[in-house]
């Protein structure tokens, strides 16, 4: 579905928009698309493999919204977002871990994934 231009100002769509497990299936491909994303995920020490774990280690009970969201690169997608209490060094679930939230979606037009936020 192609997003609306400009934006509307409620982002919000029904969700989720993608079936996790197709997501996972393409964690070879990431794109961490907008600068704020990039420093969050070197804040970390993460590189973009850690980022595929991280949506490896997602469950459907993860899952917090969907929303138009703009790339910073001339593109809006709709994303997914999903959050999960993990150790941000182990990547392992934990009750006691981070609280970290990424949102992801996939262009029209290219095929990885398009990582547009990823923070504790």
């Amino acid at each position: 579905m192609p997003p609306p231009r400009p934006l509307p100002p409620d982002r919000r769509l029904p969700g989720p928009r993608y079936f996790l497990e197709l997501v996972k299936a393409r964690t070879d491909d990431i794109w961490l698309v907008t600068p704020q994303c990039q420093a969050d995920v070197l804040s970390v020490r993460w590189d973009t493999s850690d980022v595929a774990d991280l949506i490896q280690s997602l469950e459907d009970r993860d899952f917090k919204s969907s929303e138009w969201c703009g790339t910073g690169v001339g593109m809006s997608i709709d994303c997914d977002a999903y959050s999960v209490d993990i150790d941000v060094r182990t990547l392992v679930r934990s009750s006691t871990g981070a609280n970290v939230y990424v949102k992801f979606g996939f262009s029209l037009t290219s095929r990885p994934i398009v990582v547009v936020s990823c923070h504790p």
